[in-house]
């Protein structure tokens, strides 16, 4: 083999090696948006005086300080998705106890003092924190209405314009507005309150127009803040069942490809050799992280893709054994790299450090399983206690956890692969030919074999489907 036919595949190993850490950190979100009022923020008509230092404006309309902060925590209640099931559509807001808010309540059944509760955003246990699923949807709640006092507190305070014509500053009820210049469109990023479950990863921007006589935009007599552009592009579930089913026929074809591998290294007792033992655990790790995957789509993933009145809704239900999987899940996908770096550093010991010691498998053993446990625990702890939800199958911070390390364990994969790169072309330009074509072929089979499991991850990788359309 020449020279330039040896620089050919390694140049395919390094595009591999590329379009695997492509993959892994191509961006993606499970975006949950707030299903109601997706036009605009409902408000009423409203007039637009404001009397400086005194009152705070909302739509429009001064109320003093004490009044619009309640105001703007029933609203703020009003606007957040999240509740428990059993109170679905039984919350009242405008009663003869606002501004209360009244829980276990309908159109057609009145409310029950009892049942009645001034908002509190500071007390995690009051019954209007307790009604949300989560107590992170509940803070997404009282973040709203500490912005809505902080806008106040900008009304009330901020030097005010004296120039020109322009929209007076206010509050809609989820986004604060400063002076806007007349004839003018502003843009302001959506809520976060919006989005229940994680922040998409693209910002998108709610619109209001500022008319050029200083007034903002109406309809019907009633001001409107459009959120139309903060909902994710609309798509019908069914369309992306076929998706699904592509990426499960890929994982099964995978699997039923690995199992005959690993049934080939354990039979053959020529083949218990230290480096096929660590590809064999490497095998292992990608066979049950496909199994996971295919359950994991199967069971909940097809099911939430599904027409709502189809659904079984099963992520919602966030059962324990949906979080077993789910960390099972992430095991085994760390557990991938995990090994992948140990055969990366036992072919790079072959070339770099030819005449060592060999390398002791039990620390592969501790590496390999040990520490995918390890940072699995402490993802799952941080789950449990800050984001129990959906069954921890949405994207959230905590995930940083494991995909932290993943992307560690490529970052060192590549330097182990450059650094062998560098002594091959160095001892091919070395004037021995004899010994340099004996240590090429020596080495050859290696850099193959890493090629190919490299050429191996990208075709599994590309099984993923989209991580915003997965939970």
């Amino acid at each position: 083999m020449s020279y330039h036919s040896s620089r050919w595949w390694a140049y395919c190993l390094i595009f591999a090696f590329a379009c695997q850490l492509l993959l892994l950190v191509l961006p993606g979100a499970a975006l949950e948006f707030q299903g109601r009022h997706l036009a605009h923020a409902p408000e009423g008509a409203r007039s637009e005086r404001h009397v400086e230092n005194e009152t705070c404006t909302f739509r429009g309309d001064p109320y003093t300080v004490d009044e619009f902060t309640k105001k703007a925590a029933v609203e703020c209640y009003m606007y957040t998705n999240g509740l428990r099931e059993e109170y679905q559509k039984k919350v009242c807001y405008k009663t003869r106890y606002y501004p209360k808010i009244c829980l276990n309540c309908t159109d057609t059944q009145n409310a029950n003092e009892a049942d009645c509760h001034l908002p509190d955003i500071d007390d995690e246990n009051s019954p209007l924190f307790r009604a949300f699923r989560t107590k992170a949807i509940g803070r997404l709640w009282a973040n709203c209405v500490r912005e809505a006092i902080a806008c106040c507190q900008y009304m009330r305070y901020a030097p005010r314009r004296t120039d020109g014509v322009y929209c007076n500053r206010t509050w809609d009820g989820l986004t604060c507005y400063e002076d806007t210049d007349a004839n003018r469109n502003v843009s302001k990023v959506c809520p976060r309150v919006l989005y229940i479950y994680s922040k998409p990863h693209c910002e998108y921007y709610s619109t209001r127009w500022c008319h050029e006589n200083g007034s903002w935009y109406r309809l019907m007599n009633q001001q409107r803040t459009f959120y139309t552009s903060c909902a994710p592009k609309p798509w019908v579930s069914g369309e992306y069942i076929g998706v699904y089913h592509y990426s499960i026929g890929l994982f099964t074809l995978s699997v039923l490809s690995l199992i005959p591998a690993l049934v080939i290294f354990n039979w053959y007792k020529s083949l218990q050799v230290p480096r096929i033992t660590i590809h064999k655990h490497l095998c292992f790790a990608v066979m049950m992280c496909g199994v996971m995957y295919i359950i994991d789509h199967s069971v909940f993933t097809l099911d939430d893709v599904k027409p709502t009145k189809y659904t079984k809704n099963l992520t919602h239900l966030n059962t324990w054994w949906c979080k077993l999987l789910s960390v099972l899940n992430r095991y085994f996908m760390v557990s991938q790299y995990t090994w992948m770096l140990c055969e990366g550093c036992y072919l790079h010991r072959l070339v770099a450090l030819a005449f060592s010691k060999q390398m002791n498998l039990k620390f592969c053993y501790v590496f390999g399983w040990g520490l995918p446990a390890v940072l699995v625990t402490i993802y799952s702890s941080l789950r449990a206690t800050q984001s129990d939800d959906r069954c921890w199958r949405n994207i959230v911070v905590y995930d940083y956890t494991f995909t932290g390390p993943i992307l560690a364990c490529l970052a060192v994969n590549i330097f182990f692969m450059v650094h062998v790169i560098y002594i091959l072309v160095t001892k091919l330009r070395q004037r021995n030919v004899n010994d340099t074509e004996n240590f090429r072929y020596s080495t050859q089979p290696c850099f193959w074999l890493k090629f190919l499991k490299r050429c191996a991850n990208v075709i599994y990788c590309s099984s993923y489907p989209p991580r915003w359309l997965s939970g």
